[in-house]
């Protein structure tokens, strides 16, 4: 679905100029303008509003191939009119960190007094021209034979007719009008529900890596057949915990508790037996604040998480702050999600789509699944053995 916001018609027409222009100048001038409201969205097709939205790159190459030599004019336009901002700078690549586009955004006042609202391009031209770029997307994307895999497989998912969405999910199924209707491949690859992004970790993004899981549980084959969904268990704590092990066997109670499956619950516990603020927190805020602390450049001063993982595992901590000191604070994110890619992503003999740490395949082939997981996360870490790994895998029907 092409997105842009309800009020930029209104601002364009009513702005210096645009009546002088002719009516093909004018479509024109619309279309651009939308194509960059949508690519705003693009980067935030998750979030459920616009309060929400997060500054998003935008490569210079793909704005000049949409909108043309003249992408800067149409940029400077939008910002003037107070419907876009950005931090104005190119970041280049360093030690620790790759390269980033400016960075752009929907404005306050937009924020506060627009909406999103579906759209199609006004001219042939522009639609020709979408659909060219999307189709050489494509054909990049699938020369990777994992790519094409895990697309395909997303093609074949669809929800059930008699499923009632809750009212957090209403937000998702704009990503997931392509379930309502049968696609073949091609048209799916050119659809306007198409994504997929692979990030430098090599996790993949896509349609239902989006999805909340209480509706991925409903998703079905579009052959009727039943998916579950194979599940690590506190992933990245665990991952950490590991390659910290590898070179310091100090931590015996780190092991337990990452091992048992309820390192989330643990921190949780000292929240109670100490009467710190954790003990009414819910597990998913224990849960992000956790990877808050171990994954952000700084958090806040008194950090309840922050003392509990200290005082319960101080060598690990200060094995994760040395990391980020010497490597960059990002590398320590970076180094548990390649683990977890490097098990979850692979190149699948049948149908199966990886979502981050986890993996949605048929029922019928979930014990195989769940063997090869249990297979290659062994060939990571020997030391554990094969029994206890696949106790830490679940599989959520």
């Amino acid at each position: 679905m092409m997105v842009t916001i309800s009020l930029l018609n209104k601002i364009l027409i009513s702005s210096q100029g645009f009546w002088d222009l002719k009516e093909n100048s004018r479509n024109l001038l619309l279309d651009k303008c939308d194509l960059v409201c949508h690519f705003i969205h693009s980067g935030n097709r998750q979030k459920s509003s616009l309060e929400e939205y997060e500054p998003t790159p935008l490569n210079s190459n793909i704005l000049k191939r949409h909108l043309g030599a003249s992408y800067k004019k149409i940029i400077t336009l939008l910002k003037e009119l107070n419907i876009i901002t950005t931090d104005g700078h190119y970041k280049p690549r360093h030690t620790f960190a790759k390269a980033i586009s400016k960075q752009y955004n929907f404005t306050k006042f937009i924020i506060k007094n627009s909406k999103l609202i579906s759209w199609k391009p006004r001219l042939k031209r522009t639609e020709k021209k979408i659909k060219k770029y999307r189709l050489e997307f494509a054909h990049k994307l699938i020369q990777n034979p994992i790519n094409k895999s895990i697309i395909k497989s997303c093609n074949e998912v669809i929800l059930p007719k008699q499923y009632k969405p809750k009212s957090q999910e209403f937000h998702y199924l704009r990503n997931l009008e392509n379930l309502k209707k049968d696609h073949s491949f091609l048209q799916y690859l050119v659809s306007d529900h198409f994504h997929f992004s692979t990030s430098i970790t090599n996790r993949k993004f896509h349609s239902i890596a989006n999805v909340h899981k209480s509706l991925r549980r409903n998703l079905i084959h579009k052959d009727g057949e039943n998916l579950v969904e194979i599940d690590l268990t506190n992933s990245q704590p665990l991952i950490l915990g590991l390659e910290f092990n590898k070179t310091n066997h100090t931590s015996k109670y780190l092991m337990e508790d990452l091992l048992s499956g309820q390192f989330y619950s643990e921190i949780q516990d000292f929240g109670i037996i100490n009467n710190t603020p954790i003990k009414d927190m819910t597990y998913k805020k224990i849960k992000t604040g956790i990877l808050t602390v171990f994954y952000d450049k700084i958090y806040p001063k008194n950090c309840p998480i922050e003392s509990a993982l200290s005082t319960l595992y101080p060598e690990f901590m200060n094995w994760i702050e040395n990391r980020k000191k010497t490597k960059g604070y990002k590398e320590i994110c970076h180094l548990a999600q390649k683990i977890e890619a490097s098990i979850f992503i692979f190149e699948y003999k049948s149908f199966a789509i990886p979502v981050h740490d986890s993996l949605l395949v048929r029922e019928s082939e979930k014990l195989i699944y769940l063997n090869i997981l249990v297979d290659r996360f062994h060939a990571k870490f020997p030391e554990i053995d094969k029994n206890k790994i696949k106790e830490l895998f679940k599989i959520d029907h």
